[in-house]
């Protein structure tokens, strides 16, 4: 703290002749968009007449209209209004560091920070000033670790408006040990509850990219699952993300639980959050860890949504469920339709290159061999469904995946 506090009095030895708080504009930074409109606005005492508003409410109405001069113009007015109080001073500083930051007149806040600590004190700024001063620290793209220092140095309890801040900060940074230090904090002192569910997703998620699945789910089934409609919009959006990191991680219990989740609770929210590479890559998943339930609810929802099932699809579910080794009958209703419906679709540069009644030989060709392969599949599936015997899976896959790599796509209508 002595060494930050004689830092940034260096920053103010050519600023202290000037009255307090207009000094902070005097320090050269290129401002962005400040509004410095010093008109009377609603509520102010210049107006005739007026209901005389509270210093809160005028502070507000400036920090609304993002007024830096009318902030600066306020806390003159509650200097000369007589000594301040600890209250004012938390109010006035608050206003004052939010809209430094707002306009990342990073030089400005530094000092503001530091006037602030000697003004107050460290052991007399409350929550809120804490959270609004790391917030700032965030805004303009700094380190919020000596911050987080200063807190600690006083032994307060931390509140809840400023670990929201600490863990913004570490979800920000990809701090993954600043995160695990903040949830024992958080779980210590039952701050986790009072957390937004939509800064808790976003944690949840920085830790599942980190490879803390299990404790990223924990977060979630413990203090963000029910999502209600009270809470943030954003936060089912969040949740799908979540879900696209565990998918990625080729985690299969933490897919499956967000994935249950969303689509048991929120049908009608994800149908247009749902891109088809989500869709694609959770069957690849559900084929890799023989997950054939998986498999047909996501062939379900592709249905459901008017979407064209391509072999992208299909393939991966037909091996999830042969290699479940149960269930066949799904498979040859699959196959079924493959046979009924499947579409060649050339490329019109194909046709034209050989000829058009040579062009729909080759696509039949392909059409036939690809059935080929997937029949194989099913035949083999009491050796998939065996893992003491070698998988025959290996030798089939890459065959169709050199039909698919192709410029012809396959289309089920």
């Amino acid at each position: 703290m002595r060494v930050l506090l004689q830092s940034i009095r260096k920053g103010r030895a050519s600023t202290s002749g000037i009255p307090w708080p207009v000094r902070r504009l005097s320090i050269s930074s290129e401002a962005r968009n400040l509004r410095l409109d010093t008109k009377p606005g609603r509520g102010s005492s210049f107006s005739a007449n007026p209901p005389q508003p509270t210093f809160r409410l005028r502070f507000e109405q400036a920090q609304s209209d993002k007024n830096v001069v009318r902030i600066l113009e306020l806390c003159q007015e509650l200097k000369q209004a007589g000594p301040p109080s600890q209250d004012d001073l938390s109010l006035a500083y608050r206003h004052l560091v939010s809209i430094l930051a707002h306009y990342g007149l990073w030089t400005q806040l530094y000092a503001t920070v530091n006037e602030l600590i000697e003004l107050i004190g460290l052991n007399h700024i409350d929550d809120l000033l804490w959270a609004t001063i790391l917030e700032g620290f965030i805004r303009c793209d700094r380190s919020t670790d000596v911050i987080y220092s200063l807190i600690l140095s006083t032994g307060n309890k931390i509140g809840p408006q400023t670990i929201t801040a600490l863990f913004r900060a570490a979800i920000l940074e990809s701090n993954l040990s600043q995160s695990i230090l903040l949830l024992q904090v958080a779980t210590a002192s039952d701050l986790l509850s009072q957390i937004p569910k939509l800064l808790l997703i976003q944690l949840a998620d920085s830790l599942a990219g980190q490879a803390q699945l299990k404790l990223a789910i924990d977060l979630v089934r413990s203090f963000v699952v029910p999502i209600k409609e009270t809470d943030h919009p954003d936060c089912v959006a969040s949740l799908i993300s979540l879900l696209r990191t565990c998918v990625n991680r080729s985690d299969p219990q933490s897919a499956l639980y967000c994935y249950s989740y969303l689509t048991n609770n929120h049908a009608d929210l994800i149908e247009d959050l749902f891109d088809d590479g989500l869709m694609i890559e959770l069957l690849s998943l559900s084929s890799r860890h023989i997950l054939p339930d998986l498999a047909l609810n996501v062939l379900s929802q592709l249905v459901r949504s008017r979407r064209k099932l391509e072999i992208t699809h299909l393939l991966p579910s037909i091996i999830a469920l042969s290699r479940a080794g149960n269930r066949m009958s799904e498979v040859v209703e699959i196959l079924v339709r493959i046979g009924k419906d499947l579409v060649v679709v050339a490329e019109e540069s194909e046709l034209i290159g050989v000829g058009e009644e040579e062009g729909e030989g080759q696509q039949n060709e392909k059409r036939e061999e690809i059935i080929k392969i997937l029949s194989k599949l099913i035949l083999n599936s009491t050796d998939l469904s065996n893992p003491s015997r070698p998988s025959k899976l290996t030798s089939a896959t890459p065959k169709v995946d050199r039909l698919l790599s192709s410029s012809n796509r396959i289309i089920i209508s």
